[in-house]
């Protein structure tokens, strides 16, 4: 009986595990992020997508993201245009649409990992 209980304990931590990644949707309309706050498990990805007639852009407070977003051309997404992102890292980042702070453009990403509680 024993030998089955520990069986099924290893088989669903192994399913939960290789739970696969998921892809989240931010919206960029009506001058804001839509939602505003996130949070996803580490490995998922992001794509923003706008949706307003403006350009806009996507600045991270955190170094490390915003380069790599500036490597990815996030610095405009253009009407219509997306732009995807995969968080590798756990932590709370906080990002803007610079050109649009005055609209209060802001939004943030918690980031936690895989076996932590989501909440959206």
């Amino acid at each position: 009986m024993k030998v089955w209980a520990l069986t099924i304990i290893c088989l669903l931590l192994f399913l939960k595990s290789s739970l696969p990644a998921e892809t989240h949707r931010i919206e960029m309309i009506d001058m804001k992020f839509k939602p505003e706050y996130l949070t996803i498990k580490k490995g998922d990805t992001i794509i923003w997508e706008n949706r307003d007639e403006s350009s806009h852009a996507i600045t991270f407070f955190d170094e490390e993201l915003h380069n790599l977003l500036t490597t990815k051309r996030f610095k405009k997404v253009r009407h219509g245009k997306t732009a995807t992102l995969k968080f590798d890292k756990s932590g709370e980042f906080e990002y803007s649409c610079i050109p649009h702070t005055g609209f209060k453009m802001f939004g943030t990403i918690t980031v936690v990992e895989e076996s932590a509680k989501l909440s959206q």
